[in-house]
């Protein structure tokens, strides 16, 4: 039986999936974005230690919720799939239960696939196209994150990319341009959805006590077209 960390579980959850979603966040992110609206998700220790019966169990009782609506439960972090074997065995024990995954898909091919599989809807962060400044700003590079769309692109598995909306950094026309011509040279036309900017992210660091440097400004502006993707035949939307 496999143990992991989750630092957060937040119920009734309306952006995390179809339905009536709970979310459990789970420990550890192999970036480190400025703008990370969940820092106390970026280290690999830290949240609590449970078992993977432990929420298992707890998804179950929650399931009575679903009975007869729509629902589920989402898997967000941090980035959930660093923790592979704890949320593999854990989407197997739930069964027909509705599984969405939150992913910036910054882990390994295999990784990617082996849960992406068990998924039934994946939501994947695509913030930078430039890889300099994904660098910049995330701590890493992009063309992990690119191979692994590449691939969600191929298979059938229901899925959306999201774009966080960073005044200054990647709300704008250039990077949704660039962006947009990725995916539709893509198998699929994924969708998009872009993300506005947590103004109260700042508060949350605050309240763990840690400082919210960031090297951009919270006043620039934000590009909101929309049409950008849709002239090249992708569906987009601000959430």
């Amino acid at each position: 039986m496999e143990t992991g960390r989750i630092f957060d579980t937040k119920e009734f959850a309306v952006y995390d999936g179809e339905g009536i979603r709970v979310t459990y966040f789970l420990q550890g992110c192999p970036l480190r974005c400025e703008w990370c609206h969940n820092p106390e998700g970026q280290p690999v220790e830290g949240g609590r230690t449970v078992r993977s019966v432990e929420i298992i169990d707890e998804i179950r009782d929650y399931a009575v919720m679903w009975k007869g609506c729509t629902g589920g439960v989402t898997f967000s972090g941090g980035e959930p799939l660093m923790q592979e074997a704890f949320l593999a065995e854990i989407m197997d024990g739930i069964g027909d239960v509705s599984k969405a995954i939150e992913t910036s898909a910054a882990v390994r091919g295999q990784v990617f696939q082996n849960i992406c599989r068990r998924a039934d809807f994946v939501y994947v962060d695509l913030k930078l196209m430039d890889e300099e400044q994904h660098r910049r700003y995330t701590g890493i590079s992009n063309r992990l994150i690119l191979d692994n769309i590449r691939w969600l692109a191929e298979t059938d598995i229901p899925c959306t990319v999201r774009i966080p909306m960073i005044p200054g950094v990647n709300a704008t026309e250039e990077n949704y341009r660039q962006t947009a011509e990725f995916l539709a040279g893509l198998p699929r036309k994924l969708p998009v959805e872009l993300l506005p900017y947590n103004t109260l992210t700042r508060a949350k660091y605050d309240a763990i006590h840690k400082e919210y440097r960031i090297s951009f400004d919270e006043e620039d502006a934000v590009c909101e077209d929309t049409q950008i993707f849709t002239r090249y035949g992708i569906p987009c939307g601000i959430l």
